[in-house]
């Protein structure tokens, strides 16, 4: 916030015209007039004579007597009288004198020959319409000690216009005479030199968490006076400190001071000793030449005090007007410093802490009408700020509060869940599936990489009425030997067989000399699934690692499993070893492949990994034929999804076993396409089947949108391992793969936008409310269609319902304080 005008209020007394009547009434009539004159920018000047009445003469006297009686004439740091243990009497009477006195000094400033000065200052804040809000600065000047004691900062002038806006208006006291500022900025961490006075009992001494308040405001000087120490001594020390060429940016006293027009105020600091401010001018003036430019005088009566510091050029001193009790000049001091240490100026400061004290007026009453400000109205004298380090501004605008570490923390929490991180999942790539439809944005129609012979029920049915002892528990051996040499009819090059041959079951010579056949005469690639980590292999019988190769079908639903490098050194996932022998087959021209070879002498796989090692050295300039991108460099947060926003179609081709073994050799689409596919022998959703899942939704929903009701017979109510792989294996060839960036750093990210956007608001105060919230929601739909269409064009998946739930948490926390 910033202040935008000011105005010079001055009010005087008037002397009466005294020709005709006694000198008594003349001085009755003396008390009775009033002038206010306000003056501001291009000489602008506003007059008006007002009645000063009798009745608020007697009712601040009134008030000031049960002031002094309530707190037992003590002033500050002599014997504290607790204020809960004094008669209820004296504070009741206290509480009425107080409200007496508001009540005359509002009723008197209501008068309507002031609506020309109020409708002056009134115009000159802030409009509602207007985006920035600033203070309005009264500088007030009162040329009698009588009108000086009034509670002007309880002048609500606002209040008292028909016509309120959204401004704040400050008054702050301004002396009759005043020289040029002197005070500079020094450079530098602020310094605070604290004066402690002297008391019966013992020397003033700030308390812990003053001593903390100062620390956090930068240095600060003690000066106390030490265990036998002359009085001379001690003024001698206090004298020196404020000749310090460092200089000093703010004073302050605690202790006892008394006003005195003579000597410009006084201040105690020890028996019977006080240092006037006359006698040090010298180094007053010398102080704020160095830089002083603020003063604040925790003690009693200090009106004198503060005219005579601010005419020496001092930018702005606070004092009491009145004696104040011990216990409240300490609450005083300890809010007053807290304000400041936050990065608020003094005059901000002074009616935060006039506000706590207010708040606790059961405690404390009619404290908070003492304290005053003093400012010098040059526009060169800036209120006096503790300007924070950059860090702690930055932490101070932007650290959460209470409610908002709760909401984060809660949405990081549900953020790190598996249920919540698959329902979110699930339901993105439905949306995802439903954009990519709606919009058309579906890959072209080609041959999908894989042929997926499914076993389902259908076929287990009627291979049970034709295979005599058929099992499902492990799949019948003969059953899989039939689909192999029908493939190997087939010239299929690539097979994979997504069963785990572990055991010795009957019949597995059959299955043996049906693949080492297909081996043999087609040179069939064979990729059996195993599991490494429960260390299931492929029984020798079955096949040897010699011709054939091991692909481990383990995998996190709904992520693409990756090899640990490029050609597998240790372990391959079943459908990265599937998607590379494709395409080492397919590629066989750019390279020498070794081919599985029964008499082979060696590892199959490791021969592979050695072909693959020469061609990445010695052939970089040919097509890369590793099917995958290398993803050791993704950060390890990152994860490589399924991505369910492709038609299945698009990805394998379903057939039913039974139905492929039905099929006619004469089929001409079967024949031309199998030879360029990867086909794998896979479950097909049967009851029993180890690897069936829940559909996904975007599954569903292609199903629904794109297969004819013949066709979705045909498929189970479940999604198989064996789909999934086909997916890996698409994802693999295609180089096609969506990062998924985790939902806790975009909720991270939102809760720094969000709170951003709480402080823009927030400073605004929210103009047009109705707009902003029409602008954010179109942000955060704008952000979803974005977030959609980035998942096309770059693959990669940005969260949205958690990171959208915690920026508008941050946004409506700032409406409902405006409800």
């Amino acid at each position: 916030m910033n202040t935008k005008s000011s105005f010079r209020l001055e009010i005087e007394l008037k002397p009466p015209v005294c020709n005709d009547v006694d000198q008594a009434a003349c001085e009755e009539l003396k008390a009775q007039t009033c002038e206010f004159k306000l003056s501001w920018v291009k000489e602008n000047t506003c007059f008006a004579d007002l009645f000063y009445p009798a009745s608020l003469k007697n009712a601040y006297k009134q008030w000031q007597r049960a002031y002094r009686n309530y707190y037992n004439h003590q002033s500050r740091g002599k014997a504290v009288a607790s204020g809960s243990g004094l008669p209820v009497n004296l504070r009741d009477k206290l509480m009425e004198t107080e409200n007496k006195l508001l009540f005359e000094f509002h009723r008197w400033l209501r008068n309507p020959k002031l609506d020309e000065i109020r409708s002056h200052i009134l115009a000159a804040t802030q409009p509602e319409n207007e985006v920035e809000q600033h203070y309005v600065d009264v500088f007030l000047t009162c040329k009698s000690v009588e009108l000086k004691q009034l509670p002007w900062e309880r002048w609500d002038i606002c209040q008292e216009s028909p016509v309120r806006g959204d401004k704040t208006i400050r008054i702050a006291h301004t002396p009759i005479n005043h020289s040029t500022p002197l005070s500079l900025r020094r450079h530098g961490s602020v310094r605070i030199l604290v004066i402690c006075g002297y008391d019966i009992n013992q020397t003033f001494t700030p308390d812990e968490n003053v001593c903390q308040l100062l620390k956090r405001m930068r240095k600060f000087k003690l000066l106390k006076s030490e265990p036998e120490e002359e009085p001379q001594q001690f003024k001698t020390r206090i004298i020196n400190e404020l000749s310090d060429p460092q200089g000093w940016d703010m004073l302050l006293f605690m202790g006892h001071s008394k006003e005195n027009s003579v000597t410009s105020g006084e201040f105690e600091i020890a028996p019977n000793t006080s240092i006037y401010i006359n006698k040090i001018r010298p180094q007053l003036m010398e102080a704020t030449k160095r830089g002083l430019r603020f003063a604040l005088f925790n003690s009693c009566t200090g009106i004198d005090i503060a005219e005579s510091l601010i005419d020496m050029g001092l930018h702005q001193v606070i004092v009491m007007r009145e004696k104040i009790d011990n216990q409240v000049a300490q609450e005083f001091l300890v809010a007053f410093l807290e304000s400041m240490a936050e990065g608020k100026d003094v005059h901000v400061s002074l009616q935060t802490a006039c506000q706590i004290l207010k708040n606790r007026e059961t405690d404390y009453p009619s404290a908070y009408l003492i304290p005053s400000l003093f400012r010098h109205p040059s526009a060169d004298a800036e209120l006096f700020v503790i300007e924070r380090s950059w860090w702690k501004r930055v932490w101070q605008d932007w650290h959460p509060s209470t409610k908002e570490a709760s909401a984060l923390a809660t949405l990081l929490f549900l953020s790190f869940l598996v249920f919540t991180q698959d329902l979110l999942l699930d339901t993105r790539l439905l949306a995802q599936a439903c954009y990519r439809d709606k919009t058309n944005q579906i890959p072209a129609n080609r041959l999908p990489p894989v042929r997926l012979i499914a076993i389902d029920q259908m076929s287990i049915n009627q291979a049970d009425a034709e295979i005599n002892g058929f099992e499902i528990m492990p799949m019948d051996r003969e059953y899989l030997a039939k689909l192999v040499t029908r493939l190997s009819n087939w010239n299929a090059k690539v097979i994979g067989i997504d069963y785990y041959l572990r055991t010795q079951e009957p019949k597995e010579e059959k299955l043996a000399d049906s693949i080492q056949q297909a081996v043999q005469e087609q040179n069939s690639w064979f990729v059996f699934s195993v599991h490494q980590q429960h260390q299931w292999q492929v029984t020798k019988r079955i096949a040897s690692p010699k011709w054939s190769l091991q692909g481990d079908t383990s995998f996190i639903p709904w992520y693409v499993e990756q090899p640990d490098d490029e050609i597998c050194h240790t372990s391959c996932p079943f459908a990265y070893l599937l998607a590379l022998s494709h395409r080492l087959n397919q590629h066989s021209n750019l390279v020498t492949v070794p081919q599985p070879n029964l008499n082979s002498p060696s590892n199959f796989q490791q021969q592979i990994n050695q072909t693959l090692k020469n061609n990445r050295e010695h052939e970089q300039g040919q097509a890369k034929m590793i099917p995958s991108v290398n993803l050791t460099n993704i950060p390890r947060p990152f994860h490589s999804i399924i991505d369910f926003s492709i038609p299945p179609d698009q990805v394998y081709q379903w057939i039913p076993a039974q139905t492929f073994l039905d099929l006619p050799f004469s089929d001409e689409e079967l024949n031309r396409s199998i030879t360029q596919q990867i086909v794998m022998i896979a479950s097909g959703g049967y009851l029993d089947a180890e690897d069936n899942f829940s559909t996904p939704l975007a599954i569903g929903y292609w199903r629904q949108q794109q297969l004819s009701e013949q066709r979705q017979e045909n498929f189970p109510d479940v999604f198989t391992g064996g789909e999934a792989h086909a997916y890996m294996i698409h994802h693999f060839l295609s180089q096609h793969q969506v990062i998924l960036v985790p939902d806790f750093l975009i909720i991270l990210l939102a809760a720094v936008l969000g709170k951003a956007v709480t402080l823009v608001l927030l400073g605004n105060r929210l103009p047009h409310r109705y707009q902003v919230t029409g602008a954010l929601v179109g942000v955060t739909v704008a952000y979803g269609f974005l977030g959609l269409q980035t998942y096309i064009w770059f693959s990669v998946l940005i969260p949205w319902l958690l990171p959208s739930v915690m920026f508008w948490f941050y946004v409506l926390s700032v409406f409902w304080r405006y409800v």
